[in-house]
């Protein structure tokens, strides 16, 4: 199938600019029309707030709410595979952060809150799926201590805690894949002025599912990614990650995912900016021998006319 579409994003932002404390506000609005294949057309959108209180000179709060309608890809990895129409979804995400500084040592700790809630999709023919067994909330607690070893590197120990709650029983009869899962992280944070920035992390994860039909599953949790300044106008991006996610075939709890990225950003003039990106991932169920491999790769251009006009072309 192919098609042409046109796309329209207005958008808002609202910041303050107060010497102390800060707030901020986002609206956008993505509309999406196609020529002939009307169930992709969308019109999703974005709200955010957050503000930050300062207290004394080293340490601050901050409180941020999230709220929207996103529009998965057919493609995406929670999706199941028969699924040629789009899959839309709300979400809610409330977040309060503390952060202290005190000498080389830096401390954080984070309360988060996420809801989310998926639409019926609808098919040519007129039928329809239900994905209410996707419906989730999630309530997570993080802890991160980072100790300057240099003012170029930094080291970091993080831990996590997270409960995933499902309301509904999954197509099937099956049970919900509500779970518990706590996981630990160490690694560098480092950036070297005009040379590299970046972080190296990798660390252990422990998913504990409540119905006894899926597997309790642990693992290597791994997280890299650096920017190269090759030259003044060159930017060499790559960066490496395995992580354990909730899987959304009807038997199984988790699979692992597993990708690499290389961006290559390059300014041929002051206005033009040429970019290319490569991502390679593999994705495999833990509980059978399924999996699944992507290979995506994606040049475009951005040309700046002035300070309010900007043309943009990608291919991918």
């Amino acid at each position: 199938r192919s098609d042409a579409y046109y796309l329209l994003q207005p958008a808002v932002q609202v910041v303050t600019d107060l010497p102390l404390h800060r707030l901020e506000l986002i609206g956008m609005l993505n509309v999406r029309r196609h020529a002939h294949e009307k169930l992709r057309d969308q019109e999703t959108y974005f709200l955010s707030g957050a503000g930050r209180i300062d207290v004394g000179s080293s340490a601050h709060i901050k409180g941020e709410l999230q709220y929207g309608r996103q529009a998965e890809s057919p493609f995406a990895s929670d999706v199941i595979s028969d699924v040629s129409v789009l899959s839309e979804y709300t979400s809610l995400n409330q977040s309060i952060t503390g952060v202290y500084n005190v000498g080389r040592l830096r401390l954080t700790g984070k309360g988060q809150h996420l809801t989310y809630r998926f639409n019926q999709i609808f098919f040519t023919d007129g039928s329809s799926r239900d994905q209410r067994d996707r419906n989730r909330d999630l309530d997570r607690v993080s802890a991160q201590v980072e100790y300057a070893l240099s003012p170029n590197v930094a080291a970091f120990t993080q831990v996590n805690y997270e409960v995933t709650k499902f309301a509904a029983v999954r197509v099937g009869g099956l049970p919900p894949r509500s779970s518990k899962a706590i996981s630990m992280l160490g690694g560098w944070n480092f950036d070297l002025a005009g040379i590299m920035r970046g972080s190296v992390a990798a660390g252990y994860v422990n998913r504990r599912y409540t119905a006894s039909l899926y597997e309790n599953q642990s693992g290597l949790v791994v997280q890299a990614r650096a920017d190269f300044f090759v030259s003044p106008l060159t930017t060499v991006s790559a960066g490496v990650q395995r992580t354990l996610q909730d899987a959304a075939t009807s038997r199984n709890g988790s699979y692992t995912d597993t990708r690499a990225n290389v961006t290559i950003d390059h300014a041929l003039l002051r206005n033009l900016i040429l970019s290319a990106d490569a991502t390679v991932s593999h994705n495999k169920l833990l509980e059978t021998d399924a999996s699944s491999r992507r290979r995506l790769v994606s040049i475009g251009a951005r040309y700046q006319s002035n300070r309010a006009v900007s043309v943009e072309t990608n291919v991918r």
